[in-house]
């Protein structure tokens, strides 16, 4: 919600709100990436679709640590390294979950 209501625009870089908006933002990838990681134990009922958490959470970690040093690509490519990974996990998850529910129904 603070990286929508304050985005990281310019005017927001000079007046000091960009605060919000990388408090928000490190909040959400941290957050997102943490649960992906912290997600394999308790999915064990899934099988092997489990470790998508860890595999996608550690490439979102890693690709947020990018971003703040700025190295090798530009921090757009990193940004997004580092949000759609957990995306993705929620995504693979949830249709997991899904074929679950009606395999055995």
């Amino acid at each position: 919600m603070f990286v929508a209501l304050v985005p990281g625009s310019p005017e927001n870089v000079a007046n000091g709100l960009i605060v919000i908006h990388a408090l928000g933002a490190v909040a959400a990838i941290l957050g997102g990436n943490c649960a992906a990681l912290l997600s394999v134990a308790p999915l064990k009922d899934l099988g092997q679709v489990r470790w998508s958490g860890a595999v996608l959470g550690a490439l979102g970690i890693v690709s947020g640590l990018l971003l703040t040093v700025h190295v090798l690509l530009p921090d757009g490519v990193w940004e997004r390294g580092a949000v759609y990974p957990f995306l993705l996990w929620e995504l693979i998850i949830g249709a997991a979950l899904c074929l679950r529910s009606r395999t055995s129904a």
